[in-house]
């Protein structure tokens, strides 16, 4: 009971799994823990599951400037369809160049995916003062930070689970902004029969696909 959420009768239930998950913290995160106003700024480093759906989420609170950074240029191409109004190819750019480019004043936000020292740093480098940085990477090594300029800024450093999301009312409101076409997760999505799950997982640690779904029984007629 406790882990069950009711959702609207017409929302496609073999695509609602991943929202229990990585596209709940994307999204909670820019939602609900950073709390992005409607015009306000905002960086997001990695663009998987949990990036995009930043950027989707950053999209849904209106955010003015929205920024992907990662070094895939299909994934960055993505992000642009999903609201991101510039991207940067971590790989081929000066990433603080790039970014003191696009927002010469600073950002508001930043939010880290991926748990690099470098990206965090990069990303804190171009906040504002008192700009709010939201990390929920996965790290191998501790993060270092430039300690004098972090506290002369003002800067506020976030660990974030699963979006600060209360499941029960922000899954359905995932939903409800999915079926009002203002929040197209769906697009991270691929669907496989459940004869090809090993292509499926393949396809997710190749990063073929950024976020597949098994269909089983009377779901499977649904694969386009």
């Amino acid at each position: 009971k406790n882990n069950v959420i009711k959702v609207p009768e017409e929302a496609p239930l073999e695509i609602l799994g991943p929202l229990g998950c990585g596209i709940q913290t994307g999204a909670g995160a820019v939602i609900n823990s950073l709390a992005v106003s409607p015009g306000q700024s905002i960086v997001i480093s990695g663009a998987g599951a949990v990036g995009l759906s930043g950027v989707l989420g950053a999209k849904a609170c209106s955010a003015g400037t929205i920024v992907a950074v990662d070094i895939n240029d299909d994934r960055l191409q993505l992000a642009k369809e999903l609201g991101a109004t510039h991207t940067v190819n971590s790989r081929n750019e000066n990433v603080i160049e790039s970014l003191n480019r696009i927002s010469p004043k600073g950002f508001d936000y930043g939010f880290d995916t991926t748990g690099r020292n470098d990206v965090i740093n990069n990303t804190i480098a171009c906040l504002k003062s008192f700009g709010e940085m939201g990390i929920v990477g996965v790290a191998v090594k501790p993060l270092e930070i430039e300690m004098n300029a972090f506290v002369a800024r003002g800067i506020r450093l976030k660990g974030i689970v699963e979006g600060d999301s209360i499941p029960s009312e922000f899954i359905p409101a995932m939903v409800r902004m999915y079926l009002n076409g203002q929040f197209a997760f769906d697009k991270l999505i691929k669907k496989y029969a459940f004869e090809d799950i090993n292509q499926a997982i393949e396809d997710s640690e190749s990063g073929k696909t950024i976020k597949p779904v098994i269909l089983v029984g009377e779901y499977e007629n649904r694969l386009s």
